[in-house]
């Protein structure tokens, strides 16, 4: 089974051991052994019928609740109330920095909305995407289910008027307890969310652009 650690009752040392590297953490572990760091992927496929779009999005940074907004990957505990971490494992940056790069790079892959970047792209957007992500953890059963949550609200400029609020959630079944089949978990419930994301985003924003 994969090995977890809580982020409560940790001695001061075990906690800097954490932040460089997982050292002291796990038995086994040799002292200054680096953790594994995974990479999820963004959609590469899209409703055939999404319409093409001719105005510009800026996709506002991806907020993340603080118990996930972390390069450790998170699971609930069994008893529902704590967040564990797994040991020697990692994400490449921040929940909600990861989350926000495969937000923007979807919508780039998407093909439907010709000019798209994050705030600090220099756009003269005509909508603004600003997502929550609520929840991105497994949970506590041996062989965990992983579940991705993201609400999202799309905003008409310049008048700054809400075009549309939603909720996204996907739920997915791990194949085993390992580290690797759990990551796959992530990267497809976290799949499901930003295509149905993008494909929102873009259905609201071209019935709101009509509109005026």
């Amino acid at each position: 089974m994969t090995e977890t650690i809580g982020p409560r009752h940790w001695p001061r040392r075990q906690v800097v051991a954490f932040a460089v590297g997982l050292p002291l953490l796990t038995a086994g572990c040799s002292v200054g052994k680096a953790p594994r760091r995974f990479r999820l992927t963004s959609p590469t496929g899209f409703p055939a019928d999404l319409p093409p779009v001719d105005w510009a999005l800026e996709v506002d940074q991806t907020i993340a609740d603080p118990g996930i907004d972390t390069t450790f990957i998170a699971r609930l505990a069994a008893n529902g109330l704590e967040l564990e971490y797994y040991a020697d494992s990692e994400w490449p940056s921040k929940t909600g920095e990861m989350v926000n790069t495969l937000l923007v790079q979807s919508f780039v892959d998407s093909g439907k909305v010709p000019r798209v970047g994050d705030r600090n792209s220099g756009l003269r957007p005509d909508f603004s995407l600003r997502t929550v992500l609520r929840d991105f953890q497994a949970d506590g059963a041996a062989i965990p289910a992983i579940k991705v949550t993201m609400t999202a609200s799309l905003i008409h400029l310049p008048r700054r008027v809400q075009a549309g609020a939603e909720r996204f959630q996907r739920v997915v079944p791990a194949t085993s307890s390992s580290i690797e089949d759990i990551v796959r978990g992530f990267d497809k419930a976290l799949d499901g969310v930003l295509r149905d994301v993008v494909a929102w985003t873009v259905t609201t924003g071209a019935r709101s652009h009509v509109a005026g």
